[in-house]
C-alpha cells in the first residue's frame, strides 16, 4: 500500500519526461536530426568514449554532416565534416574581424580629436586597446583572444601608417551608422576614408 503513491509519482515523471522534449521540439528551438535519447540521460548509453570518431562517423552517415546529441541534460550539435567547420569559422572569424575594423574606424573617424589621441598612444607608446565584439561567458567565441590580437593588429597599423580624411565633400554628420540585419552587424552603406601616408612625412 506504501508503495502505490510512490509508483503514481513514478509513472507521473516518466510520463512527463517524455512530453516535455516534445513541446521543446514544437516551440522555437529547431534541431538538426539526431538518434533519441533516453530521459535524463540523452545519448550517453550510445556514446562510444572508446571511439568516438567511429561513433560520430556512423552518426553522420545516418543524420548527415550535421547531428544533434542529447549528452546528459546538455545538448550539441556536431558538424562532422572538416571542410563545413572549416568554411564556417574562416567566414565567421574574418567577418566579425574586418567588420569590428570598420566599425572602430567609423567611430574614430567621426571624432578627430579620439583618432589623433589613440594615434599619439600607438605612435609612441605602443598602446593596445580592447574590441571585443566576440560574446562573453561560456557562450563566449573560443577565438577571441585571436579574434582581437588580428583587430588591435591591424587596426594600430591602419592608425600608426596613415593619417585618416573624410573624402572631399563629405561632412563629420554625413558618417553613416546604419547596419544591415545579419549574424555579423555590417554597415549598409561602405566607409570611405583618404589615407596619407603618415611614414613618408618622416623620411
Amino acid at each position: 500500500m506504501m508503495f502505490f503513491p510512490l509508483f503514481v509519482a513514478l509513472v507521473i515523471i516518466i510520463i512527463l519526461t517524455f512530453l516535455i522534449p516534445k513541446a521543446k521540439r514544437n516551440g522555437k528551438c529547431i534541431l538538426p536530426p539526431g538518434p533519441l535519447g533516453l530521459p535524463f540521460i540523452g545519448n550517453l548509453h550510445q556514446y562510444d568514449s572508446l571511439t568516438p570518431h567511429l561513433y560520430f562517423w556512423k552518426l553522420s552517415r545516418k543524420y548527415g554532416k550535421i547531428f544533434s546529441l542529447k549528452l546528459g541534460s546538455s545538448t550539441m550539435v556536431v558538424v562532422s565534416s572538416a571542410n563545413l567547420a572549416k568554411e564556417d569559422m574562416l567566414v565567421g572569424g574574418t567577418d566579425t574581424s574586418a567588420v569590428a575594423i570598420i566599425w572602430a574606424m567609423t567611430a574614430l573617424i567621426a571624432k578627430p580629436n579620439a583618432m589623433k589621441k589613440v594615434q599619439s598612444e600607438i605612435r609612441e607608446m605602443g598602446q593596445n586597446f580592447e574590441l571585443i565584439p566576440f560574446g562573453a561567458g561560456r557562450r563566449g567565441c573560443p577565438a577571441m583572444a585571436l579574434g582581437v590580437a588580428t583587430v588591435e593588429l591591424v587596426l594600430s597599423n591602419l592608425l600608426y601608417a596613415f593619417d585618416w580624411e573624410l573624402p572631399c565633400g563629405m561632412n563629420i554628420e554625413d558618417i553613416d551608422t546604419d547596419v544591415l540585419p545579419g549574424l555579423v552587424v555590417h554597415k549598409k552603406e561602405p566607409l570611405c576614408l583618404v589615407p596619407r601616408n603618415y611614414l613618408q612625412k618622416l623620411n
